[in-house]
């Protein structure tokens, strides 16, 4: 297979085959509190890191189970290696093709790989399960929806007390730094990253 170098701040990574250090918890948190939900248009920094930690607290207020917990806190962090490709711009992507270019459907289906195979990694890396939190992601989306660009949301328990942890977490104006910081307060000690990647 190719190599796929990349280069951050810890070094650089193969994409193509990442080490387990690539997956450490400073790296990922590092990098999830700088990268801004929504193509950052949002009224104020919306971090994946706190998108993440949002959907980790609807994941306990749904009585997730607790092998579910951690994915929640990590279903977007493949993110640290490709972004956070909005809907809307991955179907630009996709419909942007020049004659004899791949299929849309070929894109798209060549992303959702990648995405798949950076979470395998990461799940192993990590020694957790790839959990199903489509439904706690679905409803943070909703409620950040609603907070930022008016959206309506349903009128039940859950999503009304996600929309106040989200207004309480806004409230705190926290830096990346401090995103980060809480990201890994809650993902060290509950999930018991490998001893490797002490810091």
């Amino acid at each position: 297979m190719k190599r796929i170098p990349f280069i951050t701040t810890f070094g650089e990574i193969d994409l193509a085959n990442p080490s387990a250090e690539a997956f450490a918890p400073e790296h990922i948190a590092q990098a999830l509190s700088k990268i801004n939900r929504y193509g950052g248009r949002t009224r104020q920094p919306w971090p994946v890191a706190a998108h993440s930690l949002l959907v980790f607290e609807i994941a306990k207020l749904n009585g997730a189970h607790k092998l579910r917990l951690p994915w929640a806190l990590l279903h977007d962090a493949h993110e640290t290696f490709i972004g956070d490709l909005t809907s809307p711009g991955q179907d630009l992507i996709c419909l942007s093709r020049y004659k004899d270019d791949p299929a849309p459907d070929f894109i798209s289906s060549r992303i959702e790989y990648a995405k798949s195979s950076l979470d395998h990694s990461l799940a192993l890396a990590w020694g957790v399960k790839i959990g199903d939190v489509r439904n706690e992601d679905k409803i943070a989306c909703q409620v950040e929806m609603a907070v930022f660009f008016g959206h309506k949301i349903p009128e039940d328990d859950l999503h009304n007390k996600a929309k106040q942890l989200l207004i309480q977490m806004l409230d705190e104006n926290l830096t990346w730094m401090k995103w980060a910081t809480r990201w890994l307060r809650v993902a060290k000690p509950d999930f018991n990253p490998p001893h490797q990647y002490a810091a």
